[in-house]
């Protein structure tokens, strides 16, 4: 169940598990106004960004991960939110390694009719389109600019909830494919329902969340942030299948992806057998608390050496999820001389919350003598070469690991 908290906050709560429908959570962290993510921009427009407070919850009962607050869309994915996967280096890899997933899973031209929820730049489609007789792309940031990509290929703006059997396929799908679209949405149990609704009676679903156990694993809390609703165990994917009524077939994991991401497939012949699903308890939950603890220690260890520290201290990497480092840092940044971006659309830019500005590369100063902090995580092994090209005095990565 959700419910409005009040016109004035621009979100509303999650009173449930979004897999189990149960109300039995523990609280890892509750963030007080955590700011937004995926924003660069100029010095006037960051004074003006709201920040909004958030809980991130675990299901004692499915071992589910959640956020508790959902943000109203509108604030999220306004006109300054600018993702797109074609234009990331780390979504094109993880692109890559879905679609090389998928292939070993399928056939070529074996379906009628392929859906891809969340078709975004449409990355995925151009690579997995001759799949089937049939394709159909859905995504809201296509909303109003429906248009035929090719003669079998449609391309709809809308939210998958506001598809139709009988209105938007020539054939009910068949396969479904979608990476990194149902963790930005509430009532999973719920959209996966309608899919299986509106979808052939023996439908293959192919799909890629964040990973909450991967996450836990390597203790990269700082991917929990308030575009992500959804986290999914391998404990909650088994129990949404079998809710589902529907055939576990195969997962894998991507641990090189976001913090780590969970590969599944089921299908939606009805099982048999339920698949065993994944012990999980309470004492889970409690390693689940003592992992965001120390993740917190890491961070709050990592600031206090850089204001200690008498050399001037760079950051390498402006990366989205920068803002969520530094809210649990407990600061602004204020440490650093400037956060080092090889990429000239940055230039000049500010990320919510931070005030250190992020400059090329280029125009660091004395950087033999400057201490330089890894500030985009996700790409720490490939940034930690480039910094060694810089021979800065010392390199600090904040979570002590590659």
């Amino acid at each position: 169940m959700v419910y409005i908290l009040s016109e004035s906050k621009n979100y509303q709560i999650l009173s449930s598990c979004n897999i189990c429908d149960e109300d039995d959570f523990t609280e890892i962290f509750l963030s007080k106004d955590m700011p937004l993510t995926g924003l660069y921009v100029p010095k006037d427009v960051q004074s003006t960004l709201k920040t909004y407070d958030q809980e991130f919850l675990c299901c004692n009962i499915c071992g589910h991960g959640q956020l508790r607050n959902i943000i109203d869309p509108e604030i999220l994915y306004d006109e300054t939110y600018t993702h797109r996967s074609s234009e990331s280096p780390i979504s094109i890899s993880g692109n890559d390694f879905f679609f090389r997933y998928i292939n070993s899973n399928v056939k070529d031209n074996e379906y009628k009719s392929l859906l891809e929820v969340g078709c975004n730049d449409l990355i995925l489609i151009k690579q997995t389109q001759h799949l089937a007789e049939e394709v159909t792309g859905v995504d809201p940031i296509w909303i109003g600019k429906d248009f035929q990509y090719n003669k079998k290929t449609n391309i709809k703006g809308a939210f998958i909830n506001e598809l139709s059997k009988s209105g938007d396929f020539k054939n009910p799908p068949d396969l479904i494919l979608s990476a990194h679209t149902f963790e930005h949405i509430p009532y999973t149990y719920d959209n996966f329902k309608m899919l299986c609704d509106i979808s052939a009676e023996e439908c293959r679903f192919i799909i890629e969340l964040p990973c909450f156990d991967t996450m836990v694993n390597i203790g990269r809390f700082d991917q929990v942030f308030h575009q992500h609703l959804q986290y999914i165990s391998l404990s909650s994917m088994i129990h949404l299948i079998n809710r589902l009524g529907c055939e576990y077939i195969d997962h894998k994991f991507n641990y090189d992806y976001w913090g780590g991401t969970l590969l599944f497939i089921f299908d939606k012949k009805k099982s048999k057998q339920k698949t065993s699903n994944p012990n999980f308890s309470k004492q889970e939950t409690s390693r689940v608390l003592e992992g965001f603890k120390q993740f917190k220690a890491s961070l709050l260890q990592a600031k206090s050496f850089c204001e200690m520290v008498e050399e001037p201290v760079y950051g390498f990497g402006a990366a989205q999820m920068l803002p969520v480092i530094a809210h649990h840092m407990d600061s602004d940044l204020t440490f650093l001389e400037g956060i080092l971006d090889d990429n000239p659309d940055r230039a000049g830019t500010f990320l919510p919350n931070i005030s250190a500005p992020i400059i090329p590369t280029s125009q660091a100063k004395n950087i033999e003598d400057s201490v330089v902090m890894i500030t985009a995580l996700d790409s720490a092994r490939s940034i930690l070469r480039r910094i060694l090209d810089l021979s800065p005095r010392r390199i600090l990565n904040p979570l002590n690991l590659f």
